[in-house]
């Protein structure tokens, strides 16, 4: 199930940035470390910094969704961004990543976000199937991504 309360924050937040520092560093020039994404930097703590939604099998991390909400002065309104989608490889191929997608997705139509973005630097016919638009190629660090945006459509609540 994607929602769940872990019995053990502490632990289950240094598992989740451990899984996160190896989904990004090896792809990308990533700035952040687990020292940079403690507690003490205030990422994951309550407020609106970032939200993390988990995919969770047998008590192990199989993937999650990390998103985090902004204004935008542009269009005057909230936002969210979809910073990263990761699932483990052996846990690939059975709709956990698109479930995750559409988990955050549910998540802004609840708060009534009317555009949530995204960067992809190489699975944008992935987020294509999914409903997601491409609105432009540019580059993120020196990589080629895709921006990509959904209109999430408000439905029932889970």
């Amino acid at each position: 199930s994607p929602h769940r309360r872990e019995k053990n924050p502490s632990m289950f937040r240094t598992l989740l940035l451990t899984t996160l520092l190896a989904c990004i560093a090896p792809a990308y020039a990533a700035d952040a470390t687990l020292a940079t994404l403690s507690e003490r930097s205030g990422f994951l703590k309550t407020g609106r910094y970032a939200e993390v939604i988990v995919a969770v099998k047998n008590d192990e991390v199989m993937g999650f969704a990390l998103f985090f909400h902004n204004f935008s002065t542009f269009l005057g309104r909230p936002g969210l961004y979809l910073e990263d989608l990761y699932v483990r490889p052996e846990a690939r191929g059975r709709g956990i990543g698109a479930e995750l997608v559409k988990a955050a997705v549910a998540v802004a139509a609840r708060e009534g976000v009317e555009e949530l973005f995204l960067f992809t630097p190489e699975h944008a016919a992935f987020y294509q199937r999914l409903g997601w638009r491409l609105l432009t190629r540019t580059a993120l660090k020196g990589t080629p991504v895709d921006l990509m945006q959904i209109a999430p459509r408000p439905g029932p609540s889970p």
